[in-house]
């Protein structure tokens, strides 16, 4: 489920980053975090896009020009 967000801004519309819900069984999450030492499910949901957003520039990395790293943010 997609929730565009905007914010008003000195009379101004400025479209802001969509919002995701996603649904997980906890006891998937709470293993997933016991396994990573995560207390905080926000961390673990960080480190997670963190280290997918690392495996996919690495992957990236080898078919960009003049050997500079592809940016995904």
């Amino acid at each position: 489920m997609y929730d565009t967000s905007q914010l008003m801004s000195y009379g101004s519309t400025m479209k802001i980053d969509k919002i995701l819900t996603v649904r997980v069984a906890g006891s998937r999450l709470r293993a997933l975090m016991r396994a990573r030492g995560i207390k905080r499910q926000s961390e673990l949901i960080t480190r997670l896009l963190e280290e997918e957003e690392e495996r996919l520039e690495s992957l990236a990395a080898p078919y960009s020009q003049n050997g500079a790293a592809v940016g995904l943010r």
